[in-house]
């Protein structure tokens, strides 16, 4: 074999071992192999699909990663998560930190979030545990969200033998649309209970009003939706009739909100 053909092979063979070490120092550097890492823990009574290897952030950054789950050794017990968590994110864990099972977007993989402390808290040690909240069940809030619908059903059906009770319903299920929709714009559990009510309402061919609406993303968001009307604060507070017509008379010289 010639010079230059064997030139060319060794250099062929030098960066094919450069490529196999760049791609392992990525994998490594992704994985945090070469970080000073700590290990945490965190225990559920379910893990709802979490697997070793899945990201850990702490306060929404990247801190490590899922090293380990023991698997309890009797029903009464809960599943034991260890994490390794990056030295330079540990002043923020402290003992009343919560740890969560997250979903990384609606269909995403799931992953470790955990919420930053307090300063009066002490940090958790090397190998402690910090506090859990439960993972949402998406199935178990599926089949409420049934008994719901079913429940709204039968109500519609009574309405023509009992019209006061029907209306007395919709009154205790308005408070309840009011809170949902003052944690719309923050909690995915308030959004996806009002889209499907929304949906429900829609089955039926009657107009969706949004009452106590407060914020314009809120109503964005409902819009969004498909709610046909929105009230609230957003556009005035409650007023009497003649303050009503003095501010709709004002309205083109003051400039009226426009609401997506």
């Amino acid at each position: 074999m010639s010079k230059k053909k064997l030139a060319v092979v060794g250099a062929f063979v030098l960066g094919g071992v450069l490529l196999f070490a760049v791609g392992l120092f990525l994998i490594g550097d992704r994985r945090m192999m070469f970080a000073d890492t700590s290990a945490v823990y965190a225990e559920f009574s379910q893990i709802a699909g979490l697997e070793t290897g899945a990201k850990v952030r702490v306060a929404g950054m990247d801190a490590g990663e899922v090293e380990s789950i023991h698997i309890p050794a009797s029903p009464s017990a809960k599943f034991r998560v260890k994490m390794r968590v990056r030295q330079d994110l540990r002043p923020l864990l402290r003992l009343d930190s919560v740890a969560s099972i997250q979903n990384d977007g609606l269909v995403g993989n799931k992953f470790m979030q955990v919420e930053s402390g307090t300063e009066q808290s002490p940090q958790v040690p090397e190998g402690g545990t910090v506090q859990s909240r439960e993972p949402f069940d998406l199935g178990s809030m599926l089949e409420k969200m049934n008994a719901s619908i079913d429940l709204i059903t039968t109500t519609i059906k009574d309405v023509k033998g009992g019209v006061d009770t029907a209306l007395l319903s919709v009154s205790e299920t308005a408070r309840d649309a009011q809170t949902l929709i003052a944690d719309i714009e923050s909690n995915e559990q308030a959004r996806v209970i009002v889209q499907a009510v929304i949906q429900l309402i829609k089955g039926v061919e009657c107009e969706i009003v949004a009452e106590a609406v407060e914020t314009a993303a809120q109503a964005d968001i409902l819009r969004a939706m498909g709610c046909d009307v929105v009230q609230g604060y957003v556009f005035a507070p409650p007023m009497f009739e003649n303050e009503f017509l003095e501010w709709t008379g004002n309205a083109d010289r003051r400039g009226t909100k426009s609401v997506a």
